[in-house]
Formats: C-alpha cells, sequence, structure tokens
C-alpha cells in the first residue's frame, strides 16, 4: 500500500477542497457559507409550506430585525406573515437540523442587507433602533437608518458607517 505524503498537497486537491469551502461549517467564522444558509432558507420554506423561498426569507427578517438572534430570545417570538404563523423556533430547529444550532446570528450575518431591504419594506426598525435613539436623543435617524439598527449589522460593509460605530458603541459598558 502506497503511503501518503501529507506535505505533498496537490492541485487536485486544491481544487477539491475550493468546492467544499462553502459547505464548511466553521464555528469562529461570523457567517455561515452560502450554499448552508441557501439550504437553512430552503428547508424552512418547506417546514412551513411557503410558496417560494423569498417568503421564508421575509419570515426571517422579520423576527430576526426584532431581536430573534439573541441567545436569550424565546422560541415562542413569532410573526404571521403570509398567511402562516412563523416561531424562532421553527427557524432554530431548521438550524439544528442543518448542524447549525445557536447561529441564528450567523445567519442573519449571512442575509444582513436582504434582511435589511425586507425590513426597509415593512418599517421595521432594528432591535437596537430604541436603545440607540435613547443613547442619542440630539441625533435624529430616518427610518432608514433605524432599520439598520441590527445586532448582526455591525460589520456589514452595506450599512452606513456611521450606523455601525453607533451600533459598536451599544456592547460598550
Amino acid at each position: 500500500m502506497k503511503k501518503s505524503n501529507i506535505n505533498n498537497i496537490t492541485p487536485e486537491f486544491l481544487e477539491s477542497l475550493k468546492k467544499e469551502k462553502e459547505r464548511i461549517i466553521n464555528p469562529r467564522t461570523g457567517k455561515l457559507g452560502a450554499e448552508t444558509a441557501e439550504k437553512i432558507i430552503t428547508d424552512l420554506k418547506n417546514l412551513l409550506n411557503f410558496n417560494d423561498p423569498q417568503q421564508a426569507m421575509a419570515s426571517v427578517a422579520v423576527l430576526f430585525q426584532q431581536g430573534g438572534t439573541a441567545r436569550s430570545c424565546d422560541g415562542n417570538l413569532n410573526t404571521v406573515i403570509f398567511g402562516t404563523t412563523v416561531k424562532l423556533a421553527d427557524i432554530r430547529r431548521v438550524l439544528k437540523d442543518n448542524r447549525c444550532v445557536k447561529s441564528e446570528r450567523k445567519l442573519a450575518r449571512s442575509y444582513a442587507t436582504s434582511i435589511k431591504i425586507i425590513c426597509e419594506a415593512l418599517q421595521i426598525p432594528g432591535n437596537l433602533s430604541s436603545k440607540i435613539i435613547r443613547k442619542y436623543p440630539e441625533m435624529t435617524f430616518t427610518i432608514e437608518e433605524k432599520v439598520w439598527m441590527s445586532d448582526f449589522q455591525s460589520d456589514n460593509e452595506d450599512a452606513p458607517s456611521h450606523i455601525r460605530t453607533l451600533i459598536m458603541d451599544t456592547y460598550k459598558k
């Protein structure tokens, strides 16, 4: 039997590794891989019998925008959208089925800009907007700015830098 030389990384192996990149579930990253995130949305669509994955995405957006990414958030947090009641527990179940337990915030970061677009259309401010408004009473914010004010938007380069700074300030003691 031929002995493998671990120090000889072949170009073929590197190509296979690149293909595997989107499926790797890394506990130290801020986002889920695109393939994993998409599968979670598709699985949620199927679980809730939505007609379209965008409907599932909208339900995720509404719940995450209202604080559903917090570990302490009750799984009974729910919304009724497209005639379907969606609970945070449903999203958590799909995450668990995809080996992504406690990855709500990673999923939110994966779709941060899409969540902002959906919630701006629905006029739902971010879960940190009240805290930021109380902390900076001298400032006024547009609804668009308030929609960006969610805990998972702090690293989103699409978010305005001054809003990302305000989000980060909420984490300081």
